[in-house]
């Protein structure tokens, strides 16, 4: 994986860390897919676009501690 790669993923993580959606999907190509079919969650499912993804990633970050 390329070092930009890796900055990439930790600015992601970073901002999942401090709940901030908009900088999460500024990592995220607009076509980004999140599939979540062998999930356990409420959330199962795929989703597909920052509209998606917003929904689905809005709903986890409620249900973190």
């Amino acid at each position: 994986m390329s070092q930009k790669n890796v900055e990439i993923v930790r600015r992601f993580f970073d901002a999942r860390n401090r709940r901030d959606i908009d900088a999460m999907l500024g990592c995220l190509h607009s076509d980004a897919e999140f599939d979540l079919t062998e999930s356990r969650s409420p959330y199962r499912g795929t989703y597909r676009g920052h509209d998606q993804v917003r929904r689905c990633v809005s709903g986890l970050l409620r249900g973190v501690g």
